[in-house]
């Protein structure tokens, strides 16, 4: 069973924008390769944080995200403006 990751993005005043799964690797740095390019491509100042790892199968992972979105969103700490955190969308309304 392929491992995956969980990762979370950040503008530069530290708000979470984005949170994400990948099977892809992690640098030595412990970030991940895709939530790296992704924050790069956002723009200057903008930063990956893996957030967990070793998630086993790509259908646990999903609903490790989705939870963190949930969890997130419920303690209004997804930062919705920035436009940038598609899916998946949370469950739960705040």
């Amino acid at each position: 069973m392929k491992k995956h990751h969980m990762y979370q993005i950040q503008d530069p005043d530290g708000r979470i924008v984005k949170t994400g799964i990948s099977g892809g690797r992690i640098n030595k740095k412990g970030i991940s390769f895709r939530g790296g390019a992704q924050a790069r491509k956002y723009g200057k100042g903008y930063e990956a944080v893996t957030v967990r790892k070793n998630i086993n199968g790509r259908q646990r992972a999903l609903l490790y995200e989705q939870a963190n979105v949930n969890r997130l969103n419920k303690k209004g700490n997804l930062y919705w403006a920035a436009g940038k955190h598609k899916r998946p969308m949370p469950k739960y309304k705040r």
